[in-house]
């Protein structure tokens, strides 16, 4: 599907037809830099069964995964759980799709040429992606009431090789908004472990053969 980005994008919702549908709350630049970490949505109550996105929890106590529709956060430890009507966000960005399309992906992707990857694929100024697959050097973190770029310290890990899947979100133009200055993707892993964990993801290198996933 080729998608067409809507003036109206960044503040609100913006229907691409009659597949997907994307929403925002909340920018990366106010939260993060100006410091207003206030609730802006409950994810629970506005995900529908075809949602996928990522978002950072109010006073950026954690972070917020969406597979499809499935809300799953990590508050105070990486380990992932689901959430509830209680769970609010300050920072949250989904879209709704109804069918997907996979390729295989035929070299490995170091973090460094994601961007260039996915740009490269033509498909839009904005769309989701996923990947399913296995991964290596990857780091991320779950924020604990700070921001990591104001001098905040999160939770960290970093992972030599592990199977599992990414949810991202790649924006052409939109840094300060939907992506951190520098890069024109926000990624967020779901590790497949036996105690899975989520976090957002400051670097990964995609293997080969991982199977990546865009909008139908």
């Amino acid at each position: 599907m080729k998608l067409v980005l809507l003036a109206a994008l960044f503040i609100g919702g913006a229907s691409f037809g009659a597949d997907i549908e994307f929403h925002q709350y909340g920018k990366m630049r106010e939260v993060l830099r100006d410091g207003k970490t206030e609730a802006r949505v409950i994810p629970t109550e506005v995900c529908s069964n075809n949602s996928w996105g990522l978002g950072a929890m109010a006073g950026l106590e954690g972070e917020i995964t969406i597979v499809d529709g499935k809300v799953l956060v990590a508050t105070g430890s990486m380990e992932l759980r689901e959430g509830t009507a209680e769970d609010s966000a300050t920072m949250f960005y989904f879209f709704n799709v109804q069918d997907w399309e996979s390729i295989a992906i035929e070299k490995d992707i170091p973090a460094n040429e994601i961007d260039s990857y996915l740009n490269d694929k033509n498909i839009s100024d904005l769309f989701p992606f996923r990947i399913e697959g296995s991964f290596s050097n990857l780091d991320f973190h779950v924020i604990t009431g700070s921001c990591p770029i104001n001098g905040g310290e999160p939770l960290r890990d970093s992972v030599e090789f592990i199977d599992g899947q990414l949810i991202g979100i790649f924006a052409s133009d939109a840094e300060g908004v939907i992506t951190h200055h520098g890069s024109k993707t926000h990624i967020h892993v779901i590790t497949d472990e036996k105690r899975p964990r989520t976090g957002h993801v400051e670097a990964v290198t995609i293997k080969k053969g991982s199977l990546i996933y865009f909008p139908k």
